[in-house]
């Protein structure tokens, strides 16, 4: 997953993940070392690099019959505001 801070101001990101259909959520709770450490905080203009299994994805798809149009990727900013992806995840159902 990649975050986008499309504005100017920088945001602080303590969370991330993606949604799994019934208000089910796919978190790392021991995050891939190739994604970035949170919290960490995302300057405008510059993106950030979060990294899941696909198979922990898949397995999420087939156990709760969510199309993966439907599982959107999320972020959790120190705010406490959730900014949710506007499409699915990229994988083939």
């Amino acid at each position: 997953m990649t975050a986008v801070n499309n504005g100017s101001g920088a945001v602080t990101i303590t969370g991330w993940g993606i949604t799994a259909g019934g208000g089910a959520n796919i978190v790392m709770i021991n995050p891939l070392p190739e994604s970035k450490p949170l919290p960490h905080r995302l300057e405008g203009g510059s993106d950030a690099k979060f990294y899941i299994p696909a198979d922990h994805v898949k397995a999420q798809h087939l156990q709760r019959d969510v199309p993966y149009s439907q599982m959107r990727p999320w972020v959790r900013l120190a705010t406490g505001r959730e900014v949710v992806c506007r499409r699915g995840v990229p994988m083939r159902d």
